[in-house]
C-alpha cells in the first residue's frame, strides 16, 4: 500500500504517536496549589476557554470558530475544561463526543507563564476520567517528547501511529516545479533522512535547515492558518532549493516569501521563475494582496530579480493574467 501511494504521488504530511489509557492505568495528577480545573458549560465560560486557547495556539483573542467548536462539543456529549490559577484563566482542553467507544482529547494547552505547574496534567486527568465515565476510551495524538512525557505520567501508552498523507498541489514554475513540504518530510530532512529525494549538487545548502525548521517544529493547534508553508524547488525532479512563507498574510494582505537555491543553480534565472510562480499562486489565495521577498542576498539570488519583478508587475489583475506578482519588494 505504501509503495502504491508513493508511486501515485502521495506524500506523508505528518506522523504522530497515538496514546490511550484504560481506567485502571490512569494515574492522578498533582497540580500546583491554587489551580482549579472544572468543566466549562455556559457560553460565558466557553468564550473564556476559546480566548485563552486561541492565545496559546498563536491567536490574539477568542474567535467565533473556536467557540462554536466548543459549544458543539459540549452539546453533542463531549466536554470542555477551563483551568484557572487563582482567578486568572490560564488554559483548558476538551474531549470529543464519544463515538464507537472512543473519544479524542484535543486542544489541551496552557499559557506560557503557567506551564510546568502540573495544570495541563490536571486538565488531562479530568478529561480522561470523564471520558471513561462516558463509556469511552480516551486517546490523543502527541506532537513531541514533552507532551508525550506529560501523558505517560498519567498512564497513557502508545497504541499506534497516526499517519496523514496528501496528494500535494505542485506549482509549475517554468523549468521548475515547486513541491509542498509536509511536516514529516521537513522533520526527516532536518534529521538527515533524505530518502525519496534526488539531490542537486550542494543541496541541502547551509540555509536549508533554517528554512525548513519552522515547518518541522509546527504544532497542530487551534489556529492552522498560522502554520508556515514550504516547497522544495525541483529541476527535472532534482531538488535544487526551497522556498516558503513563515507567517500568513497580515491584515493589509501582505505576505513575505523566503527562499534559497544551492550555489550551482544561482544566476541562471531559476530564482525569477520560482518567484513568479509562487507569487502568482499566493496572490490567488484568499486574503493575499501583495507579496514581498524577504532575505534576498546577492550571494544567493541577484538583487535585480526582485527589482525587475517590481517594475514589471503592476496590479493583481495583471499579475493573475500574466503570471507576474502584483507587487514584489526586496527585504
Amino acid at each position: 500500500m505504501d509503495a502504491a501511494l508513493s508511486a501515485a504521488g502521495f506524500i506523508v504530511d505528518n506522523q504522530m504517536p497515538l496514546l490511550a489509557v484504560s481506567p485502571v492505568q490512569l494515574r492522578p495528577a498533582a497540580p500546583a496549589a491554587g489551580c482549579e480545573v472544572a468543566p466549562a458549560v455556559s457560553d460565558a465560560d466557553l468564550w473564556v476557554v476559546a480566548g485563552v486557547l486561541d492565545m496559546v495556539y498563536g491567536g490574539t483573542d477568542a474567535t467565533r470558530g473556536t467557540f462554536d467548536r466548543m459549544r458543539s462539543t459540549v452539546d453533542r456529549g463531549g466536554m470542555v475544561v477551563l483551568a484557572r490559577y487563582g482567578s486568572a484563566p490560564v488554559g483548558g482542553g476538551a474531549f470529543s463526543p464519544p463515538r464507537d467507544g472512543l473519544s479524542l482529547l484535543w486542544g489541551v494547552g496552557m499559557l506560557t507563564e503557567y506551564r510546568r505547574r502540573g495544570i495541563a496534567a490536571a486538565v488531562g486527568e479530568l478529561l480522561t476520567r470523564h471520558a471513561h465515565a462516558a463509556g469511552a476510551t480516551p486517546f490523543l495524538e502527541v506532537e513531541g517528547p514533552a507532551e508525550r512525557r506529560l501523558y505517560e505520567r498519567l498512564g497513557y501508552r502508545q497504541v499506534g501511529v497516526l499517519t496523514t498523507i496528501s496528494l500535494p498541489e505542485r506549482i509549475p514554475a517554468g523549468q521548475l516545479v515547486l513541491e509542498p513540504v509536509g511536516v514529516q518530510r521537513a522533520r526527516n530532512i532536518l534529521a538527515g533522512d533524505l530518502s525519496g529525494l534526488t539531490l542537486g549538487e550542494r543541496w541541502p545548502h547551509p540555509g536549508t535547515l533554517d528554512g525548513l525548521r519552522m515547518v518541522a517544529e509546527c504544532q497542530a493547534g487551534l489556529v492552522p492558518d498560522s502554520q508556515p508553508q514550504a516547497w522544495l524547488v525541483l529541476l527535472d525532479g532534482v531538488v535544487i532549493g526551497e522556498c516558503g512563507t513563515s507567517v500568513p498574510a497580515n491584515e493589509a494582505g501582505d505576505i513575505e516569501i523566503g527562499f534559497g537555491l544551492a550555489e550551482p543553480y544561482r544566476g541562471r534565472g531559476f530564482g525569477t521563475e520560482m518567484l513568479v510562480a509562487l507569487s502568482r499562486w499566493l496572490l490567488a489565495q484568499d486574503g493575499v494582496h501583495r507579496v514581498t521577498v524577504g532575505d534576498v542576498r546577492t550571494d544567493e539570488v541577484p538583487s535585480f530579480v526582485g527589482r525587475r519583478l517590481a517594475v514589471q508587475a503592476i496590479d493583481p489583475a495583471r499579475a493573475l493574467a500574466t503570471g507576474l506578482p502584483s507587487s514584489v519588494g526586496c527585504g
